[in-house]
């Protein structure tokens, strides 16, 4: 039970930190989300190349991690008890919860840069 708890906090937190860096990010490139929208580019165009920008470096964590994980089990594989070095059950999991806490997390930035009025952003440069 405490380490369900624990998950989730971490999870939480995750969650929180990536919001909290789009947050920052998307807030500084308010001209260039004003420019597009007067442009003509659509607002689930602009949600989703945020939510993607958001997930690249996802991405590369995944990769690297597991990566980094196929190395650490051969390493403890003897440590193991009852439990197999590559369980796909987890690894999956652990991706697939990581990849919803970022897009969970991405989506109100991307959100709120796709309901930028691009009159007052093109009137305050």
């Amino acid at each position: 039970m405490i380490a369900i708890l624990k998950i989730a906090l971490d999870v939480i937190w995750s969650i929180l930190g990536v919001y909290g860096v789009l947050a920052y990010s998307v807030s500084l490139r308010t001209p260039e989300f004003g420019i597009r929208i007067a442009l003509g580019s659509s607002r689930p165009l602009l949600i989703r190349l945020v939510l993607l920008e958001a997930l690249m470096p996802v991405g590369g964590g995944i990769a690297l991690g597991l990566l980094t994980s196929i190395a650490a089990t051969r390493a403890i594989s003897n440590q193991l008890y009852e439990t197999s070095p590559s369980d796909p059950a987890s690894i999956i999991t652990s991706v697939g919860i990581l990849v919803l806490a970022t897009s969970l997390a991405a989506f109100m930035p991307a959100y709120r840069a796709s309901r930028i009025d691009p009159i007052k952003v093109l009137r305050s440069e």
